[in-house]
């Protein structure tokens, strides 16, 4: 049989650019496409399960299933070499491709953009497994305050003041207004939730009008934003702006801090 004339081509990465990328490109090459998953993770909704709002397997997609009927090949696993000179991918369940276009899609890891103690004491939330986490220790803070019975706080603090914090701190108002408050209401009472801003205002890439209407509606959700106020470091129990003052109390049950912006999400859980 003769072997196709067709370039073939090897896509790292099944997010949204690999897989747009692969579907392009089928009707004019062999296209094979490598993930360590089986399955595609819908970023935008990720702060959905991490606030209880929506199951993991709602943002989780099988990425055969997006491929099907496109004629393009799915391997499972990391690449765990690249050959240019052969043109070949070695992965770590020790298969070999060979390539004639070799494209990279791995997407983007969690950085802490220079902020001291986001690496010590912040879990990040790029994939499903983390968001989980994330709910987890909400979870578990929120049954500590459920057995302690007394006046400590728990304090939730979101820094960034872009679409996915903005998200993310109305989503975590409402499961404190919402199932927490009715299922038990004293202890959500002593739950915080702040977003901090180091600029003028939050959604700074929409109109002021849309600014301000976004600020009243968190705040109306029991959300304190706080603007032009910068993260210089996060400790274990406390976050300081560059005032060098911490603006939150300690607390006995510790302090949950979620960093957020387009490249990284970080949760304190000390």
């Amino acid at each position: 049989m003769a072997s196709s004339t067709r370039p073939r081509v090897v896509i790292l990465g099944a997010g949204f650019g690999g897989l747009t990328a692969a579907k392009a490109l089928a009707k004019d090459a062999e296209v094979t496409v490598v993930d360590r998953h089986n399955f595609q993770t819908f970023l935008p909704l990720l702060y959905q399960v991490a606030t209880a709002g929506l199951a993991a397997d709602h943002v989780a997609h099988p990425v055969r299933g997006a491929l099907r009927k496109s004629g393009v090949k799915f391997r499972m696993g990391s690449p765990i070499s690249v050959d240019h000179k052969n043109k070949s991918v070695k992965l770590d369940s020790s298969e070999t491709l060979e390539f004639d276009h070799l494209v990279v899609a791995l997407g983007s890891a969690t950085a802490d953009f220079g902020v001291k103690g986001v690496t010590e004491h912040a879990l990040g939330m790029k994939s499903v497994h983390e968001a989980i986490g994330i709910r987890a220790e909400v979870m578990r803070r929120f049954e500590d305050l459920c057995r302690f019975e007394d006046q400590t706080r728990l304090s939730l603090t979101v820094v960034g003041g872009g679409p996915t914090g903005v998200e993310m701190a109305g989503a975590l108002a409402e499961l404190k207004r919402g199932p927490l408050k009715n299922d038990e209401a004293n202890a959500a009472k002593h739950i915080d939730i702040y977003l901090i801003e180091a600029g003028p205002r939050i959604l700074p890439m929409f109109s002021e009008r849309l600014s301000a209407r976004a600020k009243k509606d968190l705040e109306k959700l029991g959300v304190k934003v706080l603007l032009n106020t910068a993260v210089e470091e996060v400790r274990p129990r406390q976050i300081l702006v560059k005032v060098k003052k911490p603006y939150l109390p300690k607390s006995p049950s510790g302090l949950l801090a979620l960093k957020v912006n387009q490249l990284a999400d970080f949760l304190t859980c000390r």
